[in-house]
């Protein structure tokens, strides 16, 4: 535990809400303080590892809020329903292709408004094989399922998102930003998970 007590800060506060959230054993959830802070590189390490004994999803859910475009960057089109599914084919920078690239069978981009986060996922999971591993990237996310693992990345005491302060007290690990040696760390124990 002193390994645990030293690099990462483990919580366990989501059980009081283990009652009311549909779990998925399968999932591994990565939410961040902000952009640019590694949520995209520890989830690409994860599904390196992973990936090697395992088939893995890789999927990002941009949670749309009015006025808050410059937490996700910019989208060339305005959402056109409660949510859109993406699944990525090519190889480029987009965080879904970095995933692919990184060994994900699949992966998938969801853009969704806030209130249709659960529905869009629960949208995916029916076009998915239930034995696969899902390493998704989402804040929003943990606050309606309890995954394997939820990790957040980076200084939530410099957030500018409330989605990312909301949810902050259920992570399991919270990591520091760009921080490798420690994403690295953090990896190899999940993989044993």
């Amino acid at each position: 535990m002193d390994f645990f007590n030293n690099h990462f800060r483990l919580n366990s506060n989501f059980e009081v809400l283990k009652g009311k959230m549909e779990e998925r054993a399968n999932l591994f959830l990565i939410g961040g303080s902000g952009r640019n802070v590694g949520k995209t590189t520890f989830a690409c390490l994860l599904i390196e590892t992973l990936s090697k004994k395992n088939d893995v999803i890789g999927l990002k859910i941009s949670n749309i809020k009015p006025d808050d475009s410059a937490l996700h960057g910019f989208h060339e089109n305005e959402l056109q329903s409660n949510f859109e599914i993406f699944e990525e084919k090519g190889d480029g920078d987009k965080d879904s292709q970095r995933m692919l690239n990184a060994g994900a069978l699949k992966s998938f981009f969801i853009r969704t408004n806030d209130a249709f986060a659960e529905e869009a996922f629960n949208s995916l999971l029916k076009q998915t094989d239930k034995q696969s591993l899902i390493v998704c990237e989402s804040n929003s996310l943990r606050k309606y399922v309890k995954p394997k693992a939820f990790v957040m990345v980076g200084d939530i005491e410099q957030s500018k998102k409330p989605g990312a302060k909301a949810v902050f007290e259920m992570a399991d690990f919270v990591v520091g930003a760009m921080d490798l040696p420690k994403f690295e760390e953090v990896v190899d124990v999940l993989a044993k998970y």
